[in-house]
């Protein structure tokens, strides 16, 4: 039985709808942005599951929060100019300068804590952890009636335990460090099922799960026998997410119920791998479909 919420339509007659996803972005980037990158591939897995009669998952069906850490340093080379584009392009923008007046927020959801460090190795450390799985612990059990989140400086109010799935988020997907938070959430019970793309994760994490999450998120829940709770989408030649998969994921309890879906694009998002390769983007659609579908919804 699938995880819906209830709704009311226009006769007042109550029903049920999908519950929302929550999409989490991936290191120094921000909701607009991963919005853009998963658009394409969203859009493909709502119009197959449409084709095969099952719930849709779609755009406005998940939400896509900003991290709460303000980014230390500076993004990937090329990101500025794909956000001006996004930006540009939205309704109400009133202009198409590529650069006059606009400010790309970032954000991060852990972090090496060395000031100046580079782009491509700030990401390797856990200053910040403790903050962001708190901030996501209160998301995660807060009603869903926004699809895009605002980012909000971090303010911790301890929250309360009752509550279960039913209250909070369907399922929960995330590109690499994203992705990484995404697995501790499914990790420690707070959702369901989780969907990754290139998972990386802070230092110590098993041992960070094993300490310091029982006292930050409720209790793991067993998951449906039903349920398949894990798909993992990567190139096993991106050495951080192998080495995840390997280390973190696959020993640990949830290992053997992992599913996976390998590429050849690199540490990217699916929508990069269609360059040229659609076939292989049309591939992972179908995965997700298929993995999506085993939730016993269709």
């Amino acid at each position: 039985e699938s995880k819906r919420s209830p709704a009311t339509n226009t006769s007042g007659v109550s029903e049920l709808k999908p519950k929302k996803w929550l999409a989490l972005h991936g290191f120094r980037m921000n909701n607009k942005i991963f919005r853009y990158q998963l658009e394409n591939v969203i859009n493909e897995v709502e119009s197959l599951q449409q084709e095969k009669g099952r719930d849709s998952f779609t755009m406005a069906s998940t939400d896509f929060p900003d991290a709460p850490l303000s980014a230390m340093g500076l993004g990937e080379a090329g990101l500025e100019d794909l956000y001006v584009s996004i930006i540009s392009a939205e309704p109400g923008s009133g202009s198409t300068d590529s650069s006059a007046g606009v400010t790309m927020p970032l954000f991060e959801w852990w972090r090496s804590g060395v000031l100046g460090e580079g782009y491509d190795t700030a990401w390797i450390g856990a200053e910040g952890l403790d903050e962001s799985c708190k901030w996501l612990r209160t998301r995660a059990k807060q009603p869903q009636e926004h699809q895009e989140v605002e980012h909000q400086e971090v303010e911790h109010q301890e929250v309360e335990e009752e509550g279960s799935w039913e209250e909070g988020y369907a399922g929960v997907l995330g590109m690499s460090q994203g992705a990484g938070m995404a697995y501790l959430l499914l990790r420690t019970g707070v959702v369901p099922r989780a969907l990754l793309f290139s998972p990386v994760g802070p230092v110590h994490c098993e041992t960070y799960i094993q300490t310091m999450l029982p006292t930050l998120l409720p209790p793991a829940l067993s998951p449906s026998p039903s349920l398949s709770p894990l798909l993992v989408v990567w190139d096993p030649a991106d050495t951080p997410s192998e080495d995840f998969i390997r280390d973190i994921i696959q020993p640990g309890p949830l290992g053997a119920h992992m599913q996976g879906v390998t590429h050849n694009g690199g540490h990217i998002v699916p929508q990069d791998v269609s360059a040229g390769k659609y076939a292989q983007r049309r591939y992972i659609v179908e995965a997700i479909v298929k993995w999506l579908a085993e939730e016993g919804s269709a």
